[in-house]
């Protein structure tokens, strides 16, 4: 369960945040950076483009989504001082987002709220488990169907998960690199059109559906391990089936590392993608604004204090610091 992946998946998102921070801290330095024409050479160059297209899409996006959530922005607009019904409105607010706005703290903050959930044991995935073993027993009992066969149903719902994942962000990665050569075009206020009807809301907006993804995987997770464990420790027929068993604890063992290997990396960036326009819902909001209003403050103390100018890895280093406390003290499944 967690216990085996919850540590990794720990790691991947660290390591994700810390990238994120460092791409923050190069693009501070070099604010003139052009990245549709950038042609990436190596690793730090073809992270730090698709860092300022991620950054470049998600402000121009929230600009665009005013008449989706007014009453959110409404609160946003009041917090900055900018007043909502001047005609440059859309433009300030471009610009607090491109001085002010931390869009790596940002991005790990979704992220460490996404661990820390992975990580949990909640009162539905504990019911959930109880409801399959129970469908389980009443299989074996009636249909002499054991645990064991019913595990490739479970690696396959596993595959198909991590698939998704995987779709889900090569889906967006591809419209956040096609969009980055008109992000310009996007931010015009004249092409704000979203309804603000509540109802009109997407899925997305309106629930947080990547820990769907979570907590699906996090059962699933379960059942695996519970099923190698079963397999490993079952004396019987290790020495009715040496054969059998194994083979069954071989296959066990590639999977296991295969996961460990694909965990780290795509759930990190699913959770990063998820929090991307248009899938923004109340938690996503509730960071943004966070961030956006704290980020805002600080520049006002600073430029007030005539501080340095040199750019903090402070918001890097706190999200790092609360995952790994939530892993210690969550990731026990």
């Amino acid at each position: 369960g967690t216990s085996f992946f919850g540590p990794r998946i720990v790691n991947g998102s660290v390591e994700k945040i810390r990238l994120w921070e460092r791409m923050r801290l190069h693009h501070v330095g070099a604010p003139d950076y052009d990245a549709p024409t950038m042609r990436p050479s190596h690793a730090l160059e073809s992270d730090l483009t698709e860092y300022i297209n991620w950054r470049s899409y998600f402000n121009a996006k929230m600009v665009r989504m005013q008449s989706r959530r007014p009453l959110v922005f409404k609160e946003i607009f009041t917090r900055l001082g900018i007043d909502k019904a001047a005609p440059d409105a859309s433009q300030q607010f471009q610009a607090v987002l491109d001085s002010d706005f931390s869009f790596a703290a940002y991005l790990s903050l979704n992220i460490a709220e996404g661990v820390k959930d992975a990580i949990e044991v909640h009162t539905s995935t504990w019911s959930a488990l109880l409801f399959l073993f129970g469908f389980f027993a009443f299989l074996h009992r009636f249909a002499h169907i054991s645990l064991i066969a019913v595990v490739p149903v479970c690696i396959a719902i596993v595959v198909t998960i991590l698939a998704a994942m995987q779709a889900t962000v090569s889906r967006k990665r591809t419209k956040i690199t096609r969009s980055s050569a008109t992000v310009a075009e996007v931010a015009k206020p004249q092409e704000v059109a979203c309804p603000s009807d509540p109802a009109t809301l997407g899925i997305h907006e309106r629930f947080q559906t990547e820990l769907w993804f979570i907590r699906l995987l996090q059962v699933v997770l379960f059942l695996i391990s519970y099923g190698f464990a079963r397999t490993l420790l079952d004396f019987h027929d290790w020495e009715e089936y040496p054969e059998t068993s194994l083979l069954y604890s071989a296959c066990f063992a590639l999977l296991f590392a295969a996961l460990a290997y694909h965990l780290p990396t795509v759930v990190p960036i699913f959770l990063g993608i998820m929090a991307m326009p248009p899938c923004l819902d109340d938690d996503n909001f509730a960071i943004f604004y966070d961030v956006l209003v704290l980020g805002r403050a600080g520049w006002l103390e600073q430029h007030g204090q005539m501080a340095s100018k040199e750019p903090t890895q402070m918001d890097a280093e706190v999200v790092v610091v609360a995952i790994e406390e939530d892993a210690h003290a969550g990731g026990s499944l």
